[in-house]
């Protein structure tokens, strides 16, 4: 931090270090597009641009048959052009809403460190490989939250490389604790 004070690249004020430069370095991240490629969403009959969402979002958002809601008002999801990166919409006025449903599956890649905590379990740090895919979306009422009907969409898995932790707890262990492992992974009391 000293050599950068010393260097001109920050400033002291008080307590608190500042940038100095003519342009904040924050300014270099679009935090609306921190997740990859923008998506515009567009109203069908006008042509006219409603918003944006980022890759990150836009499947889980923007899907097709998607309700999406902006400043009051709600538009469906007509059509998503992964290619373009548009989604088009149409207003509407349902009496229900859409909640998109996903799977996650997450994979260990390098192991960057190893130690054992204090309780004897091992704890590792490295790569880890987290893929996301949309398959389908529920419609719900409004008024009650009841479930309409589920549709499945044929959206391509969203892929992000990132580094985590993870503990490997010994079978004894789980074995002391009593819980009982499903055949679909979820522990239970």
């Amino acid at each position: 931090m000293e050599r950068l004070v010393e260097r001109g690249e920050l400033a002291r004020r008080r307590d608190t270090l500042h940038h100095k430069g003519r342009e904040s370095p924050h300014r270099r991240v679009d935090i609306r597009s921190a997740g990859g490629r923008t998506f515009v969403i567009v109203i069908g009959d006008t042509g006219e641009l409603l918003g944006t969402v980022d890759e990150s979002r836009a499947f889980a958002q923007v899907h097709p048959g998607a309700i999406y809601l902006h400043q009051g008002e709600q538009f469906e999801v007509v059509e998503l052009d992964l290619v373009a990166g548009v989604a088009v919409v149409r207003s509407v006025d349902p009496d229900f809403y859409t909640q998109s449903r996903d799977t996650t599956d997450i994979d260990i890649g390098e192991v960057l460190e190893q130690t054992t905590t204090a309780g004897g379990v091992p704890m590792s740090y490295g790569t880890v490989h987290v893929s996301n895919q949309v398959v389908g979306f529920a419609r719900k009422l409004v008024a009650t939250g009841e479930i309409l009907d589920v549709v499945p969409l044929a959206l391509p898995p969203q892929r992000l490389e990132t580094r985590g932790v993870w503990w490997a707890i010994p079978q004894v262990v789980i074995d002391r604790s009593a819980l009982e492992v499903p055949a679909n992974g979820a522990t239970e009391p």
